[in-house]
């Protein structure tokens, strides 16, 4: 079976790093894209993921990003046609799950956020809907995601991040260089998704802890 992954944002590069081997192991062929945008091409590269580039992001406008979809589905399409795809496979790429039903080719939309209007798209789209077993029953039926189409996993993605995961003993160290003992208290904290769809609002609170 020849699959294909599309990478739409950084995080799921980490998520099909993981899965990649375990296809191939099980005597799949795997042929991956690639969107411009955030670190995902960097990190693919890094992960030793061969990838084509296609397409980059709409920016934060509602009309930048419809139009972007439509651009980068129609880009998809046009370099899927021909390649006898069995299978396209993503963290709810809404352009691959688009040009996959354009070209009759089934698909797999994985999602994990119950709150991302784009949901509406993919779940009705794609072929089959995989999601954390704690997604709610409620937002399936919204996003016009059947029952017979959703299958759950336990745990988050970021569980499959983790599968192959060896905790480096020279991190304390490492962390030394930048004033941060092993004592201290690490706190990690994710910027807004200021040009994500699910977020169509401002809020400074980051920009006033990050001002602390």
């Amino acid at each position: 079976m020849l699959i294909w992954i599309d990478l739409a944002n950084s995080p799921h590069v980490p998520f099909f790093r993981a899965l990649i081997p375990e296809f191939e192991r099980r005597g799949h062929k795997v042929a991956v894209t690639a969107r411009k945008f955030a670190q995902t091409i960097e990190l693919a590269s890094d992960a030793g993921i061969a990838h084509t580039v296609i397409g980059s992001h709409g920016g934060g406008r509602l009309a930048g990003k419809a139009g972007n979809l439509i651009g980068r589905a129609a880009s998809l399409a046009r370099w899927a046609r021909g390649r006898k795809i069995d299978l396209a496979v993503s963290h709810n790429s809404y352009a691959q799950t688009a040009a996959a039903r354009a070209l009759s080719i089934r698909s797999v939309t994985l999602m994990d956020y119950e709150h991302q209007p784009a949901n509406h798209l993919a779940f009705r789209l794609a072929s089959r809907v995989v999601v954390p077993r704690a997604f709610p029953d409620e937002a399936l039926r919204r996003y016009g995601a059947r029952a017979k189409k959703v299958r759950r996993y336990d745990g988050t993605k970021e569980d499959v991040y983790l599968a192959d995961f060896a905790p480096d003993p020279e991190f304390a160290e490492s962390l030394r260089e930048f004033g941060v003992e092993e004592a201290d208290v690490l706190v990690i904290v994710r910027p807004p998704a200021r040009e994500a769809l699910y977020h169509r609002f401002e809020n400074e609170l980051f920009d006033e802890l990050i001002e602390r």
